[in-house]
């Protein structure tokens, strides 16, 4: 993996991570459907960017 595509995967990580404690923070459905759906639009990007990654050949435009 370049470093840019391990770069990108670790802040994915974290906003993951803050968007569950925010959850946990707020308990409440409002809050929870809306990190529901902020983390759908997440994982999509995540999705799309390794298509691209496995389009370039790994990074070879980065």
């Amino acid at each position: 993996m370049s470093p840019v595509a391990k770069t990108l995967g670790t802040l994915v990580l974290a906003l993951i991570v803050v968007l569950l404690h925010t959850a946990l923070f707020v308990f409440h459905p409002m809050a929870l459907m809306q990190a529901a759906q902020v983390l759908g639009l997440v994982l999509t990007a995540v999705m799309l960017l390794v298509v691209s990654l496995l389009a370039y050949g790994g990074g070879g435009k980065a």
